[in-house]
């Protein structure tokens, strides 16, 4: 044991005291490193959200704390390997992790007891097109999206800006968000990352992507460059928005196309916002494999070590096993 901390005056727990699935990492130098765990609910309010009052003898808790009832357990490492658990209120996913997707609430062609029979921890549902069919308000009317599609475990949903960019003949791009066309009917939207926010709280998911502009490659360093800052700027609007929803958590999405300088840009300014988890987004979308796997081999790193990371859009099995699950991704 390492031994007790304290914060304004409350003892906090020291390894092994509590099998609590509430974990918290300790990021200081020592041979302590990611070895403390603590309650956060033993935490004062002020404890949870300063930085100064989370000091410790070997070096500092994380200054933007995982939101209440999410955690991660970083369980092992082996050189960029990593092995752990997401903790979260409907259930553990183990990491590194396959996510099926349920586009519209449903794995097709899967009853939801035969999906978990698989060993699937998480679905992931669309939010774009939820939003339109049958339409996130209709979904928390009906319950919210684990009713509705009769799934208990977590689920995560994406911001929508995947799709959005695949529409690109049906869309309007400005700084406030992205205006489109539905592929259905026709029919007028408008997606900010405030809309984005309020629709995957609708829907009712357990991880929430920050709403983000994924470029299509090839595309010039300057063109991918401009599209990664925009998307910076919509993190600080979606983590605004996202507000505080204990049991929720909120994960930011790095970019910047297959340049090492904007990949490590993006990482930098998601981590001054503070996010629950990260993802490396904008991969998959024409860059090539050989590309992909280069930047998967420093992109990762950008990113903090005691949150979880998900590799977005890649399900192929040749762009997953064995490369990407030795880099301990959650991936789709």
């Amino acid at each position: 044991k390492i031994g007790r901390l304290s914060a304004h005056g409350r003892s906090v727990p020291a390894v092994g005291e509590y099998p609590d699935p509430d974990i918290g990492f300790y990021s200081g130098t020592s041979s302590a490193r990611g070895k403390i765990s603590r309650r956060r609910n033993a935490l004062s309010p002020c404890a949870r959200t300063c930085g100064a009052c989370m000091e410790g003898p070997f070096g500092s808790f994380w200054r933007h704390p995982m939101a209440e009832g999410f955690g991660f357990t970083l369980k092992a490492t082996d050189g960029a390997a990593r092995t752990g658990v997401i903790h979260t209120t409907r259930g553990e996913i183990r990491t590194p992790a396959f996510m099926p997707v349920g586009t519209a609430a449903t794995v097709k062609a899967m009853m939801p007891d035969s999906v978990r029979a698989t060993g699937a921890d998480i679905l992931l549902g669309n939010t774009y097109h939820l939003m339109l069919r049958p339409g996130a308000e209709r979904v928390a009317r009906l319950g919210g999206l684990h009713k509705f599609m009769n799934w208990e475990r977590p689920i995560l949903t994406d911001s929508g800006g995947f799709q959005v960019m695949s529409l690109s003949s049906l869309r309007k791009l400005t700084e406030e968000g992205v205006t489109f066309r539905s592929h259905y009917d026709g029919s007028k939207h408008v997606l900010t990352p405030e809309r984005s926010m309020e629709i995957q709280k609708l829907l009712g998911s357990d991880i929430v992507m920050c709403f983000d502009e994924c470029p299509a490659l090839p595309a010039t360093e300057a063109e991918v460059a401009k599209s990664m800052r925009l998307s910076m700027r919509w993190a600080q609007r979606s983590r605004d928005a996202f507000g505080d929803r204990p049991g929720h958590a909120l994960f930011g999405i790095m970019q910047g196309g297959v340049t090492r300088d904007l990949r490590e840009e993006s990482a930098e300014k998601l981590k001054s916002i503070g996010f629950d988890g990260y993802a490396v987004g904008g991969l998959a979308v024409g860059e090539g494999q050989e590309a992909m796997f280069d930047v998967l081999n420093y992109a990762p790193g950008f990113l903090p070590e005691d949150k979880p990371r998900y590799l977005m859009g890649v399900g192929k099995p040749d762009d997953i096993a064995p490369k990407q699950l030795v880099k301990g991704l959650l991936v789709i």
